[in-house]
């Protein structure tokens, strides 16, 4: 009869281990949630449609195409510009950041755009770039790049905050 009980016993608390094990894992991490925005709200900034204006397509120079589109970027890559062709530019957006945020990556993309569209920046074989006269490589730290430096700084500068718009 101990037998019994102990056998009884035994399989009572492995098939209590099967149920503990099988349940989902709690945890406390809660996924962050913004207002859904598209992508009319985030070009809908004024200060980002000044900069294309007065510095992309300003005539007589030359005018450029420029499709934006959320992405499907890495989480720590918030913005991507890709020059397609002369005067053809895409830009993806991660769709993962606030629409102050987002903004703020659409206007230092745009000043690739910017950078690329006037011959500052160039993307050359190899996995070498050249900004200005200077040639470096891609593989360069994110926060050495000079073309990063001067983007980062003129986003700084011109992004302005629609803050009416935002509140609504």
């Amino acid at each position: 009869m101990r037998k019994h009980l102990l056998l009884i016993l035994g399989l009572f608390v492995f098939f209590l281990h099967l149920v503990e094990e099988t349940k989902p894992a709690q945890n406390n991490y809660t996924i962050p949630t913004f207002k859904r925005f598209t992508l009319n709200d985030v070009l809908s900034n004024e200060s980002i449609v000044e900069f294309v204006q007065d510095s992309i397509l300003k005539p007589p120079y030359k005018s450029a195409y420029i499709d934006v589109k959320w992405g499907p970027l890495h989480p720590r890559i918030l913005g991507l510009t890709t020059k397609v062709k002369d005067g053809v530019f895409f830009i993806q957006l991660n769709r993962g950041l606030s629409l102050k945020a987002t903004q703020k990556v659409l206007m230092h993309e745009l000043i690739h755009v910017y950078q690329f569209h006037y011959n500052l920046l160039e993307d050359l074989p190899n996995g070498n770039v050249r900004w200005k006269d200077s040639v470096y490589t891609w593989s360069m730290a994110w926060k050495d790049r000079p073309w990063e430096i001067h983007a980062e700084a003129w986003s700084t500068k011109l992004f302005k905050t629609d803050s009416l718009y935002l509140e609504n």
